[in-house]
């Protein structure tokens, strides 16, 4: 008798375990793009006495989207630096869709791809 119980039960733990997963990831929530910031950090290579000589730029973006009574602020650092494309549709105002992954917020394009950017923090939207 038992040997027919242990399998069933294995199955609808494998099953439980695994149907979550499978449905959160291709589950994205609808909002509003608010600000777009961009920010440039110089990072210094070699000095002459006290004057910086050679330099590089970092380009990074921070995202503010707004979903229900949230304000998510995520930061987004292109991989071709530091001129790289912003995908033409990140305007304030406008739609986007989003999922939450650990530390990361994933945006989903309208042609399908994703864009991976780190999550800074979350704060609460008063009266949008």
């Amino acid at each position: 008798m038992l040997h027919r119980i242990y399998p069933r039960i294995l199955s609808a733990i494998v099953l439980a375990i695994l149907l979550p997963a499978t449905v959160r990831a291709d589950t994205y929530v609808q909002g509003t793009l608010l600000a777009v910031h961009k920010k440039v950090q110089t990072t210094p290579i070699s000095w002459l006495w006290n004057t910086v000589v050679t330099s590089y730029d970092t380009v990074r973006y921070d995202l503010r989207i707004w979903a229900g009574n949230q304000v998510y602020v995520a930061e987004y650092v292109p991989p071709i630096q530091p001129d790289g494309p912003l995908p033409t549709e990140w305007q304030a105002g406008h739609p986007i869709s989003f999922r939450i992954e650990k530390r990361e917020l994933v945006v989903k394009l309208s042609y399908g791809t994703e864009i991976r950017t780190n999550l800074l923090r979350r704060e609460p939207a008063h009266g949008r």
